[in-house]
C-alpha cells in the first residue's frame, strides 16, 4: 500500500467517523425534541383533567342552584 492509498483510506475512515458523530447528533437531537414533546403533552392532560373537574363542580354547583332556586 502507498502512501496515497494510506492517506485515502484515512481520509475515509475519518469522514464515516464524521457522518456517524452527526447521525449521533442528530439522534440525541430528535430524542430530545420527543421527549420535551411528551412533557407538553402530559402537562396538557393535566391541564385538561383538572378543568374536567371544575366543569363538574360548576355543574354541580348550577344543579344545585337550580334545586334551591
Amino acid at each position: 500500500m502507498d502512501m496515497q492509498e494510506l492517506a485515502n483510506r484515512m481520509d475515509a475512515t475519518v469522514q464515516a467517523l464524521l457522518d456517524a458523530q452527526n447521525r449521533d447528533i442528530t439522534e440525541a437531537t430528535l430524542i430530545r425534541t420527543a421527549a420535551n414533546l411528551l412533557d407538553k403533552l402530559r402537562e396538557r392532560d393535566i391541564t385538561i383533567n383538572v378543568l374536567r373537574a371544575q366543569l363538574v363542580e360548576l355543574q354541580s354547583e348550577i344543579d344545585q342552584l337550580k334545586t334551591n332556586g
